[in-house]
């Protein structure tokens, strides 16, 4: 393994050891499960290898929390799939109807759940597509194909996270420290720039990205969940500290300063304690007496009982934190998350008209893809639903696919026909991997790594016997392209309502 780090360092591009560590273990996990394949003689053995390529993450509570939320989705999705089955295995338009509304519930779910449960309701939606797509053509060979998809997922999840256990450290808990430090820290020099009187473009400045972190901390929560018992057991206080950070942080209240000595004398002490980080604890203790001290010793006005307000939020909200330094010693407030349930049937109806666009184009040309698009579909037209900008996650996954076809049409007729055995297969396919895997670690490029890698694995894939069919490969290949394009065509036409956000979350929270 350290041999294979010096080597991976040696290459050009973003190479550290610790995307090395991740490349390395992705491309074993991805072996792993596609070796279980074909042991099992699974009908389709990449698919496991996909599993795993759609859930590689660098930090290990985030694959055990993707991949135990992918099982519970996908069972549910099976589920589903089974019942919709049994209802319409003898009418296409109503079984295409069905998964049309399947879908859509699942991607308004997903709208209004947070963290890895939404990863559940998008996995639940799109499995159906992946497993129903075959089932409508052929519907007596429904139960195997959901049995099959099943057993992929299960294979890839528990392939990936055995090999994150054994060989990828628990850096979590060590991130959520340092990061509550940085944003207790920055929140303690913007609090003391308002009691020095410094209402000014730097504070401003500071205000608005201060904001948006305190929020990705609580995305880090969400992974620490799956990876730390001490995030999962404090995940409460913590929440609620966020929540407080935020009452701080949001404050603009203007302040009357009336010549008080105090208010300079306080923003000096905020400022050092900013500069000092002592524990979690210690700093509320100290933020506490601050501010009773301000609010007995003075008759304040009421900008000046705003601080006095700020500066117990503050005191709460490292006390809070403390959790992790020692256990609760009070009960926690209940912190409350806005639920958008407009967008939620906004997304949810545009997931409902692109399936049944996709099969209007597949019943009107009578193409034999129309599988492959509803399997596009899915996951397109639910991964990207509450993404800011869809249509440009839409222009990359063209990109991303377009590299993917390109790389399995030179693997599978330039390469793998000259070798045989499992092991120079996996060497092969190891080498097309690398390049995906590793683009995801950077973000400007890790949509275009996903799309290459499943349509890669996808296109690439054969059973137990290799088939090595150009025209199928190309018919498949441009499916893959049309379902993308109307997944396009669906959010140009029905795009999201980013104005309504700011409106729907102050009614929200005018009404709380």
């Amino acid at each position: 393994m350290a041999l294979a780090l010096r080597m991976l360092g040696a290459l050009p591009g973003a190479w550290s050891p610790d995307v090395s560590g991740y490349v390395l273990r992705s491309l074993a996990a991805a072996s792993l499960a596609l070796w279980l394949g074909f042991q099992l003689h699974l009908e389709a053995p990449f698919s496991g290898a996909s599993t795993v390529l759609l859930l590689i993450h660098p930090l290990q509570g985030a694959v055990v929390g993707k991949g135990f939320n992918r099982v519970l989705g996908t069972m549910v999705g099976l589920v589903a799939a089974l019942v919709l089955t049994g209802l319409f295995a003898q009418k296409m338009l109503l079984f295409i109807l069905g998964v049309g509304v399947w879908l859509g519930l699942c991607v308004g779910a997903m709208t209004v759940l947070r963290h890895y449960q939404a990863t559940a309701a998008v996995v639940a939606g799109y499995t159906v597509c992946l497993a129903l797509g075959p089932a409508i053509v052929a519907p007596q060979q429904a139960f195997d194909h959901i049995v099959a998809r099943g057993t992929a997922v299960v294979l890839g999840v528990l392939s990936l996270s055995l090999v994150a256990t054994l060989f990828s450290r628990k850096t979590v808990e060590d991130k959520l420290n340092k990061a509550l430090k940085d944003v207790s820290a920055r929140t303690m020099r913007l609090l003391a720039l308002r009691f020095e009187g410094e209402h000014s473009a730097q504070s401003a400045i500071a205000q608005g990205p201060l904001a948006i972190d305190v929020s990705k901390v609580d995305e880090l929560l969400g992974i620490g969940r799956g990876e730390s018992h001490l995030v999962r057991s404090r995940l409460a206080p913590l929440q609620a500290g966020l929540a407080y950070l935020h009452a701080v942080i949001l404050d603009e209240s203007p302040v009357n300063r009336c010549g008080l000595p105090a208010l300079d004398r306080i923003g000096e002490q905020l400022q050092q304690l900013a500069d000092a980080q002592p524990g979690f604890s210690a700093a509320a203790d100290r933020v506490r007496e601050m501010q009773h001290s301000f609010a007995h010793n003075h008759e304040n006005s009421k900008s000046q009982q705003r601080l006095s307000e700020q500066l117990a939020d503050l005191s709460s909200a490292l006390l809070c934190f403390a959790c992790l330094e020692r256990a609760p010693q009070t009960a926690t407030r209940a912190v409350g998350f806005h639920r958008h349930y407009g967008d939620a049937l906004r997304n949810g109806l545009r997931a409902l008209v692109t399936t049944l666009a996709t099969a209007a184009v597949w019943y009107l040309t009578a193409w034999d893809q129309g599988p492959t698009l509803l399997a596009v579909l899915g996951p397109c037209c639910t991964l990207l639903a509450t993404s800011a900008a869809p249509a440009q996650g839409i222009a990359r996954f063209f990109k991303g696919t377009l590299y993917g076809i390109l790389a399995a049409a030179a693997c599978k007729f330039l390469v793998l026909p000259h070798i045989s055995g499992f092991a120079l297969l996996t060497f092969v396919l190891i080498a097309f991997w690398g390049v995906g895997i590793h683009a995801t670690t950077r973000p400007r490029h890790a949509m275009q790594g996903i799309a290459y890698l499943i349509a890669f694995n996808t296109l690439v894939s054969t059973g137990g016997t290799a088939q090595y069919d150009f025209t199928d490969f190309a018919n498949q290949a441009f499916a893959w392209m049309v379902a993308l394009a109307i997944c396009l065509l669906a959010f140009q036409l029905l795009p999201g309502k980013s104005g309504s956000h700011v409106h729907v979350l102050t009614k929200a929270l005018h009404r709380d």
